[in-house]
């Protein structure tokens, strides 16, 4: 930022206003005027000494994002600086630290490991690999591969990425077991390191070499055939899923047996109607779990205990009859010396209500007083794994309780027979992100909890939509105000800044349960309604009348403008899409054209005189003033008249996503082509007063919707839903130094920007996104800025 002498007509009017407060003993007014007056004298200085194109360029941010900064877990729409904090607004339901779909959790603290390596996508099963590291199945991603996906990979003690890799052929890897230096794999796979390999295979753990042994060698199996659990008595292994396919030369259903020596089929065949899923080995005997309703032509419904060498159904079996077993199915059973704890979706065990948990006794199958209660809001909890780690119970799936304490998709739980059976520990790490997050692995010991699954977020806390980053931190702040609609849900908010105050625009009728439509104005520390900021709006009938979150003030004049089509308050006054309103109260300012007929906004931006407002259309509606229409329009920043000269030459408009004043020119992003002189595409810049098109370093076409601009000295930075600019690959964020009028080498590579800024000596970036380059960092991203 830099700060220069003030206008003086500004400073003029605004010490008259201040010294007419006073002599009124207007103490209330007079410290808001010396904020306003601040806020005016630091925007005519900006305006007056904006840095030229001659000046030095500063450095380039960093190729990599801050590790240290928090993440969300969706969509970033809008970021907002106010002091030395960030405020973000979007789709996000938490914030938390970024890890990836595995975490590594201090069972002390609660804490995840942040210098662990990321993934993206879906981790399913995980194993010890015996020196600290980490074999990891799944399917997942990372932009550094040569493969845009994996399915099996080694990570060490150290946190890195292991070079090991038996280069399997798509698929995913679901479940995995480790006997010595032979790693068995099961899943959904075709081919491994070019040997056909289906659904099974063997690999030295140390080398990832694929080892000769291969027992399935007939039938399809493909994607709808998983193997999704192994076992291993002596030198037999176990292998349930979900199938129906020859192995060998015969048929088996959802289980198999074969020999670890020599792959041969042994005669083990239970045929259980439905998949399998977990297998507990106990002595000559297997407990299975699943999704049947029948083994071995007995009714067992989701466990069953069968002979390890015939496969022959036992007696034993939690209750009887119709209400016998589970009622849904069983996804994980675990062992701990004579209890037996399985989790899953059922609602019932034995016919008695359990909440997602169970705990069976190992000898009589009698079922014991311990559920943990998962629960979800609205629906669709369930356990998806379970691993014994000293004295707790560690319980992983979707939910969001257990047993009426909000623990996110992981818990730490008392075992059986202790005082309070299934009860929470203080332990908390809640996992989130993004929408259908879960957890699907677990390890680890009494020091560290392994997590694997389908999130981004370990640690995560609670923020609907909105929430506030500390810069210098990483982390958000306690600021978390609660919108709510005219139901009394939360609904997330647009948090807009003037430089000095907060403002929320969105959907909601209470803000902190005060009645509040639409516009409200925040403390941006506490999040505390400011109770004298009253707009003159009432609640919408409908989310879609309202247009973007975005607002200009004029702080000389006590002007606030906010866009949006918000319905009026005021008789015979209409909702319409720019509004002004006076800074203090919130009253709307009838000598303003608020009843002119424009189009949804998507943006507006003050001239640097703060004489003229500039308003971009945020659909294919254009402006209309004579006969010429338009996707900019100038107008009056005192009474709202159109200016008839500013004519820009849009040859066709789609929508105006940001408008910027840079150098004495008028910058306008977007989706939109434009006319002489020289071909312009979804970035151009135009003659502030008349419209007229300008020559600039940008002149060629982005391949997708410029969303943002960021200026910074003489550099200029692009965010987007483009992959090129002028034919260079710049996928996401791009720019220009604007004083060689060259394209900037810095290439981040990421997905899709929504807003992008200069703050502080850094970049800062958010959208909906996965990598910034070979780093993933979802939906936000801050860089440093190098010295140059």
């Amino acid at each position: 930022m830099i700060f220069c002498c003030p206008k003086p007509a500004f400073a003029i009017s605004n010490l008259r206003i201040l010294l007419e407060c006073v002599l009124l003993k207007e103490f209330t007014v007079v410290l808001r005027r010396i904020s306003q007056l601040a806020l005016s004298l630091m925007l005519a200085g900006q305006a007056l000494c904006a840095p030229s194109f001659g000046q030095s360029v500063p450095g380039l941010p960093s190729l990599k994002p801050r590790p240290d900064v928090w993440v969300p877990d969706g969509e970033v729409t809008r970021i907002t600086p106010l002091g030395s904090t960030l405020y973000l607004s979007g789709t996000f339901e938490h914030l938390g630290p970024c890890t990836g779909a595995m975490a590594l959790i201090d069972t002390t603290t609660g804490l995840a490991k942040d210098d662990w390596f990321r993934l993206q996508g879906t981790v399913k099963c995980t194993i010890p690999d015996g020196s600290g590291g980490y074999f990891v199945g799944g399917q997942f991603s990372a932009s550094s591969w040569t493969t845009t996906t994996r399915s099996l990979i080694h990570v060490l003690a150290s946190g890195a990425l292991d070079a090991w890799d038996p280069k399997i052929s798509g698929g995913i890897v679901e479940t995995m077991l480790l006997d010595g230096n032979t790693l068995y794999i099961g899943g959904v796979f075709s081919q491994i390191a070019g040997v056909t390999r289906r659904n099974l295979a063997a690999l030295n753990s140390r080398s990832a070499a694929l080892l000769p042994w291969n027992p399935i060698t007939q039938g399809s199996w493909n994607s709808s055939e998983p193997i999704l659990a192994l076992a291993k008595i002596g030198t037999t292994l176990f292998f349930g899923g979900k199938f129906n396919q020859p192995v060998s030369t015969a048929s088996r259903r959802n289980i198999a047996a074969v020999s670890t020596v020599t792959g041969a089929l042994l005669p083990f065949n239970p045929s259980p109607d439905y998949m399998v899923t977990s297998i507990v080995p106990d002595g000559n005997t297997l407990i299975l779990g699943g999704d049947f309703t029948e083994v071995d032509g007995a009714s067992r419904r989701r466990i069953a205990r069968v002979g390890a060498g015939t496969g022959n159904v036992s007696s034993w079996y939690p209750g009887s009859g119709a209400t016998g077993g589970f009622n849904s199915t069983v996804w994980s059973i675990v062992r701990s010396g004579n209890t037996l704890y399985v989790g899953g979706n059922f609602s019932e065990a034995a016919g008695t209500p359990r909440g997602r948990g169970a705990a069976l006794d190992m000898t009589t199958a009698a079922l014991l007083d311990w559920d943990p209660q998962a629960t979800a809001d609205p629906s669709g909890s369930r356990i998806n794994t379970i691993s014994i780690q000293d004295s707790w119970v560690v319980l992983g799936g979707r939910f969001q309780a257990i047993r009426g304490v909000p623990r996110r998709n992981i818990a730490w739980v008392r075992r059986y027979g202790e005082s309070l059976p299934a009860e929470p520990f203080d332990i908390r790490c809640d996992i989130a992100g993004p929408a259908t997050d879960e957890v699907f692995a677990l390890g680890g010991d009494s020091l560290v909890t392994v997590a694997g699954g389908y999130f981004s977020v370990a640690g995560a806390l609670p923020r609907f939509g909105n929430a506030a980053i500390d810069l210098v931190t990483g982390k958000p702040t306690s600021f978390q105000p609660l919108f709510t609609d005219n139901n009394g849900l939360p609904i997330p908010a647009g948090l807009v800044s003037d430089g000095l105050h907060l403002y929320a625009v969105g959907y909601f009728h209470k803000v902190n349960g005060v009645a509040r439509p639409l516009l409200a104005r925040l403390d941006g520390v506490t999040g505390q309604l400011d109770l004298g900021f009253v707009p003159q709006f009432q609640a919408a009938p409908h989310p879609s009348s309202h247009g973007a979150v975005e607002i200009a003030t004029r702080p000389e004049t006590n002007q606030l403008y906010v866009i949006g089509r918000l319905p009026s308050g005021v008789p015979g006054v209409s909702a319409h899409h720019l509004n002004c309103l006076d800074l203090d109260t919130g009253d709307l300012r009838l000598d303003f054209a608020n009843s002119m007929n424009l189009p949804p906004l998507n943006c507006i931006k003050l001239s640097r005189d703060h004489t003229k407002l500039y308003l971009g259309a945020s659909n294919s509606s254009p402006f209309e003033h004579g006969a010429q229409p338009v996707g900019v329009a100038m107008i009056s920043a005192q009474d709202g008249s159109f200016d008839p000269v500013f004519d820009p030459p849009f040859l066709q408009m789609t929508r105006i996503y940001d408008i910027q004043m840079r150098d004495g020119d008028l910058y306008v992003a977007g989706a939109f082509k434009v006319d002489s002189p020289g071909f312009r595409e979804d970035i151009a810049r135009f003659d502030p007063t008349t419209g007229a098109s300008l020559a600039w370093a940008g002149s060629g076409a982005a391949s997708g919707d410029v969303r943002s601009m960021a200026f910074c000295e003489n550099l200029l930075l692009l965010g987007g839903d483009f992959d090129q600019l002028n034919g260079v690959w710049l996928p996401g964020i791009g720019g220009w130094n604007l004083d060689t009028e060259q394209l900037l080498s810095w290439n981040p590579e990421c997905n899709s920007i929504n807003k992008a800024l200069f703050f502080d000596n850094h970049f800062v970036a958010g959208g909906r996104l996965d990598f910034f380059g070979k780093y993933y960092q979802p939906n936000f991203a801050v860089f440093t800025i190098a010295t140059p």
